[in-house]
């Protein structure tokens, strides 16, 4: 495992190998001491959560806070791909790229790809008579005010934001054209696990209502593995029948700190950790999160602090022509649950089109 602290090679943090370069004694190769290809392992494949497999949080979530990147203070760079493009300034400098004929373009400055998730956690605040129970009687409303926010039409209830958020998702992936962007909704399979809830149905005319919406705006639909399929992974697969089959994965983020997880901003093949071999299982960074961010178990930042640092993470993933992912909740969305998340959101896809409407040089 890594010590701490790292060192550096070229300004950038070095897991492994030494942070040299040197010629050989005929002057026809150039030997780089640093091992960057055990470093991008170590990232990649995510070794050390493998590794320290005790250490979980009460979701049995290997914890953002406690891995190598966030304690060497690299979690917000994605130091694999800055490997990349020193390797490409060093065959440069050194006359080797154009001694061998090679091609070293340098990649635009924008975003490869957007991804746009959303989970369907919460779809609803108030619905039907376990609604108007929990207003009644546990939080104290009067059972006219209870009655009136339980079966008040679908689009009043508070979590219905879809048409609002998901019309700006739309307006954002057509600023950035054909191919270069999706909106996912991830809709969680049933459950009646504890964390699982709330209980709704896939057959409710609420959530027809929902997937109604999504549809307009040419949304994908995607699975989120419940709570209790988390624990037993026979019930994944009968889940998964329940969808077309799943080659993506886009949660490869942590729970309590933002940043590139896997060390890059780009998608990857994942690493069976017992066969050390690739799958077929695509790995796409997630980038940001909105709970990650407010959450007072988590960040717990304040809106200016919260912008600063999503902006700054969203122009790093474009500087090294990255694959964005982001991932918003329709209830964190509604101003009355929350004051400005629907704000920085905004702002985002703003800074998303800004930056993905013509390549940088």
């Amino acid at each position: 495992m890594p010590t701490l602290p790292l060192k550096t090679w070229r300004g950038i943090p070095l897991l492994f190998g030494e942070p040299r370069e040197e010629w050989s004694a005929d002057g026809s190769q150039l030997i780089i001491h640093a091992d960057l290809l055990a470093s991008t392992y170590f990232l990649i494949s995510r070794y050390e959560e493998m590794y320290r497999r005790s250490e979980r949080d009460s979701y049995g979530r290997f914890p953002g806070k406690s891995s190598l990147p966030y304690r060497a203070g690299f979690l917000h760079r994605p130091i694999i791909d800055e490997y990349g493009e020193a390797l490409r300034q060093l065959l440069l400098e050194t006359g080797i790229a154009e001694r061998h004929n090679l091609r070293l373009e340098e990649r635009p400055h924008t975003f490869s790809r957007v991804n746009l998730t959303h989970d369907l956690s919460r779809p609803y605040n108030y619905r039907g008579w376990r609604s108007f129970l929990r207003a009644w009687l546990k939080q104290k409303k009067s059972p006219l005010e209870a009655a009136r926010l339980s079966f008040s039409a679908d689009v009043e209830d508070d979590y219905f934001t879809f048409p609002k958020f998901l019309k700006w998702d739309r307006n954002t992936c057509d600023s950035l054209g054909r191919d270069r962007s999706d909106i996912f909704l991830f809709i969680r399979m049933p459950s009646r696990h504890p964390l699982d809830k709330p209980y709704y149905s896939l057959h409710s005319h609420y959530l027809h209502r929902i997937l109604s919406v999504a549809a307009k705006h040419k949304v994908l639909l995607a699975l989120q593995c419940s709570y209790a399929a988390g624990h037993q992974s026979e019930l994944i697969s009968k889940e998964r029948h329940q969808f077309e089959k799943a080659f993506n994965d886009y949660s490869m983020g942590y729970a309590d700190v933002v940043g590139f997880r896997l060390g890059t901003c780009r998608p990857v093949k994942f690493i069976n950790p017992n066969t050390r071999l690739l799958t077929e299982l695509i790995l796409h960074p997630l980038v940001l999160r909105d709970l990650t961010l407010s959450d007072q178990r988590y960040m717990a930042l304040e809106q200016d602090e919260a912008e600063r640092i999503a902006h700054d993470l969203i122009r790093t993933t474009a500087r090294y022509n990255g694959e964005l992912t982001l991932l918003w909740h329709n209830d964190l969305l509604s101003q009355k649950t929350h004051p400005w998340h629907s704000v920085l959101y905004r702002s985002m896809l703003r800074l998303i089109e800004e930056l993905g409407a013509e390549p940088q040089a």
